[in-house]
């Protein structure tokens, strides 16, 4: 009787159990709990037993599902390393030249989006120094579409490891500032808001932005080019390193020709009076039947000689900034050439840069207050307009000998200008000897020659006078 009052209802416990057998559970004083998902604000309940007797889930969870414990799940990732002022020019201005940025969808059934920077070119070692400086990504062979084409080497890196190397270099872009804006905004706002990665409407606005600003022909032109008239936080900022109280520059003949091919060639003694004397360019001996002046110092032997003998000059550069140099040679290395050709009898070094981005290619005339930006029209209805300045002698001269020490690829090109140019100051050089002219020529030719070819061997200059 007493057992009956305190309600046992089974005579022992293995009866108890048989019993038990097939019916639902009390909750055991665990009261059941409506919650929020934290990803998808679903409402899910928690704690004790649902209407079938099954037991939930545990009060210490979260999100609804499994799926969306995965979406809300943050990996930091890998992280480009933090870069000095000097390398972070280089790498953004060649990002700006031949490189891109855009967002994509990922291949798995998850359909992430993923955030892409790659970097190619032929150089591979460019493409290597690129990766060891930024410690992510990885260099990769591209297949080439055509059989002479030279193979193309990119370096290219994903996630958060795209993004930290955006937000380092977005301050110094001067080209694609605009793509890269775009995905750090959108990269803020999926730190912000984790759940703008899986909505279907902010997805497909990034991925159409992101395919529209990398577009090539005349609509993405177009759209760049309104981007960065109404929005000037766009532009690049080299343009304001290049102010009108700069002094012009004097070329310092940095390589020495000159003075080794007077060494070779020691001055003649032409005397202060009447006499004998040799024409320093055509070489002929010649009496000097006057009295010698400022004016009359009978230098050569005729007035054609007088003429070929002027190292006639052109326009000076401008002085650079040591910021303005760094970043004119990233973009001369990238988008520019730098070759001799052949002028009025002689031959000059010239230096050109050219892109569908009118306001950089203006930025090399402002910075070098040299030559003029000319369209070029598109050689199909399909292609954007073409923008191109050049600069030749003596203007080039003194760009290439401040922006020396920054190029990356188009040195050697350089040296070679640089010796054109001041070997040119040597009267008998520059019209009576045409050796060197063809030699030089045929140098610069094979240093920018496009397609699949081998490295040029160091080149030896008039028998060893320099070495390219």
């Amino acid at each position: 009787m007493d057992d009956v009052a305190r309600g046992r209802r089974h005579c022992s416990n293995k009866c108890r159990y048989v019993g038990q057998i097939g019916r639902a559970r009390s909750d055991r004083g665990s009261k059941k709990e409506t919650r929020e998902c934290l990803f998808c604000g679903k409402a899910f309940e928690v704690g004790g037993r649902d209407s079938a007797g099954q037991r939930l889930p545990g009060k210490t969870k979260r999100y609804c599902s499994k799926r969306c414990a995965l979406r809300a799940r943050v990996t930091p990732g890998q992280h480009c390393l933090t870069l000095g002022k000097a390398d972070l020019r280089t790498i953004a201005q060649f990002f700006d030249g031949e490189g891109s940025a855009f967002a994509t969808e990922s291949s798995n059934p998850s359909r992430s989006l993923i955030t892409v920077v790659t970097i190619p070119n032929t150089d591979r070692s460019i493409i290597k120094w690129i990766a060891e400086r930024t410690a992510v990504g990885a260099v990769v062979a591209r297949h080439t579409p055509k059989e002479g084409y030279a193979p193309v080497y990119m370096w290219r890196c994903f996630g958060s490891a795209a993004i930290s190397l955006l937000r380092q270099m977005y301050p110094l872009l001067e080209i694609k500032k605009p793509i890269a804006a775009l995905l750090l905004d959108a990269a803020q706002d999926a730190q912000a808001r984790r759940q703008f990665l899986y909505d279907p409407l902010w997805r497909s606005e990034l991925l159409g932005m992101s395919k529209a600003l990398n577009r090539r022909g005349v609509i993405g032109a177009a759209l760049r080019a309104d981007l960065k008239m109404h929005h000037p936080e766009l532009r690049g900022g080299l343009i304001h390193l290049c102010t009108k109280s700069r002094s012009l520059y004097e070329p310092r003949n940095i390589l020495g020709v000159l003075a080794s091919l007077e060494s070779r060639q020691p001055d003649k003694n032409l005397g202060s009076g009447t006499g004998c004397r040799i024409c320093p360019v055509c070489g002929a001996t010649f009496v000097v039947d006057g009295p010698i002046s400022p004016k009359s110092p009978y230098t050569t032997c005729s007035r054609s000689c007088g003429y070929r003998y002027r190292g006639r000059t052109t326009r000076p550069c401008l002085m650079l900034s040591r910021d303005l140099a760094r970043g004119l040679a990233a973009l001369i290395d990238a988008e520019g050439n730098i070759r001799v050709k052949r002028n009025s009898g002689t031959i000059a070094a010239e230096v050109g840069f050219g892109n569908t981005d009118r306001g950089v290619v203006e930025l090399m005339r402002r910075a070098t207050g040299l030559g003029v930006v000319t369209p070029r029209q598109p050689k199909r209805a399909t292609h954007a307009e073409f923008y191109y300045w050049c600069c030749g002698s003596q203007g080039a001269q003194g760009l290439l000998e401040q922006i020396r020490p920054f190029l990356k690829i188009k040195r050697r090109q350089a040296d070679l200008a640089l010796y054109a140019q001041e070997r040119r100051r040597h009267a008998p050089s520059r019209y009576g000897c045409r050796e060197w002219q063809i030699e030089v020529l045929t140098a610069s030719r094979r240093l920018n020659t496009k397609g699949k070819r081998r490295a040029v061997p160091p080149i030896v200059l008039d028998g060893g006078l320099l070495v390219i």
